[in-house]
């Protein structure tokens, strides 16, 4: 997961500096490379903390996705917004919410009056927000251990206004945080895992029912999806030599989300990516645009030509 790569990337990047003279310090983000791993480290925790017995359904109805052309095979869009933390923190606060809950607002935001724009039948409006539950669960473990949790609206009630999207998406993320909903969702994997069926399949079979999985499930059920990295802690000794820290989302693997969205903070520097598999950038266009409106300074880097 984020985290996992998180840690690996950085303990790179540090025996890199140290490879050319410079003395980084294990710890946080940097794993001591002469030591072994710990047994936790290896551990798949979902297995560990799996022990609710209530059902938890993993299938969601079909929701809105931007029209648009599509650029070829292994090729995506990125662009990246760097801004000021304390500034986009001061407008959250002020709002009531996290910085993840007023993106995530921002996004459902745009998607809903894009919809309307295009004059078709109105969906739902849903945005994907992973969690990392090693800040519920202590471990350490560096195999994948977060959920992701999942907000949506109706524009067929009436339209929202920006305020409104703020409340809603804040409201339902709070309430599928909690720890007891979060351990129906991991225990209802774990279930499926050992699922005696399953277990056995082959495994061409098993990719391919994954496959199918990811398209019609969770592709088709999300409009957008915004990954956010946390504060990127680094020691004093390794600070100096790092300029910016870009987490940069994975693309969409089918055909439908448009938006997938990673982010990032190293001291004040947020750096907010779009990966785009639409060679329009109306979405990533108007998400800055909005944020400069509300008076918060973005300078733009892409790989659009």
């Amino acid at each position: 997961d984020g985290y996992g790569s998180a840690m690996f990337t950085t303990t790179l990047v540090a025996e890199y500096l140290r490879l050319k003279g410079h003395t980084i310090p294990a710890g946080g983000f940097i794993k001591d490379i002469h030591s072994p791993p710990s047994d936790t480290e290896l551990k798949d925790a979902f297995h560990k903390y799996a022990r609710s017995k209530a059902g938890h359904s993993i299938t969601n109805k079909r929701v809105y996705h931007p029209r648009g052309n599509r650029v070829p095979n292994h090729f995506v869009n990125f662009t990246s917004g760097i801004m000021s933390f304390a500034d986009v923190r001061k407008i959250a606060k002020e709002k009531g919410v996290t910085v993840t809950e007023f993106f995530a607002a921002l996004l459902m935001d745009i998607h809903c009056r894009k919809q309307l724009k295009e004059n078709r039948n109105q969906k739902e409006v849903s945005v994907q927000v992973p969690i990392n539950l090693r800040n519920i669960y202590p471990t350490d473990t560096m195999r994948n251990f977060s959920v992701c949790l999942m907000t949506k609206v109706d524009p067929r009630l009436g339209e929202y206004s920006f305020d409104e999207l703020l409340q809603q998406v804040a409201l339902q993320l709070r309430l599928e945080r909690d720890e007891k909903k979060l351990n129906a969702m991991i225990s209802q994997y774990v279930k499926l895992e050992k699922n005696p069926f399953l277990k056995y399949l082959p495994l061409p079979l098993k990719n391919l029912g994954l496959a199918v999985a990811t398209l019609t499930n969770a592709e088709q059920a999300t409009t957008a999806y915004l990954s956010n990295l946390g504060p990127y802690i680094l020691p004093p000794e390794m600070e100096e030599h790092i300029e910016k820290v870009i987490f940069t989302p994975p693309p969409s693997p089918g055909i439908h989300t448009a938006a997938r969205c990673g982010l990032s903070t190293f001291q004040d520097k947020l750096i907010f990516t779009f990966a785009n598999i639409l060679e329009d950038a109306d979405i990533e266009r108007e998400f800055f645009t909005r944020l400069v409106k509300m008076g918060i300074h973005v300078k733009i880097e892409s790989n659009r030509s």
